[in-house]
């Protein structure tokens, strides 16, 4: 597949050792991407719009939402296969056929998650504005920062 990157968040450009091609993500304007993850598979996930899944041929394209863009910041693939997707407007699971949706306040301390990382037990931890939430395979639990007063 060769080597690929971001332009600046609004690209995504494959390096095939000789020039940078600049690639669309789908038939509208899924330029932005500003995550990019390889699956288990092999296959490359752009967060953009939405996330954009790319097999070595041919690119789909997969909305969060029917309702205009949500923003991508951040992508992991668990031990079971599916992908945790952070966005500006909460978090989502794809599971390789429908998502499901968390958010604050029920397992997050606010909906703009910024990063998601796997610890080596397995627990997913998910970083927002105002707290860190873990995920040990069935529940979540949350922390919330707390600032000392002033």
């Amino acid at each position: 597949m060769g080597m690929f990157g971001l332009l600046g968040g609004c690209s995504v450009c494959r390096y095939d050792g000789k020039s940078i091609i600049r690639h669309a993500l789908g038939e509208k304007d899924y330029y932005s991407c500003n995550a990019i993850l390889e699956d288990k598979q092999r296959n490359l996930w752009f967060g953009g719009c939405g996330i954009t899944r790319y097999d070595g041929n041919t690119y789909a394209h997969y909305p969060l939402t029917d309702s205009g863009c949500c923003a991508v910041n951040c992508m992991l693939q668990d031990s079971t296969g599916d992908i945790w997707v952070g966005t500006h407007k909460g978090l989502y699971k794809y599971n390789g056929s429908k998502y499901i949706t968390y958010s604050a306040p029920d397992e997050l301390d606010d909906n703009n998650v910024n990063y998601i990382l796997k610890d080596n037990k397995g627990n997913i931890w998910f970083a927002d504005e105002k707290g860190v939430s873990c995920y040990n395979g069935s529940s979540f639990k949350k922390y919330t920062f707390t600032y000392p007063q002033q």
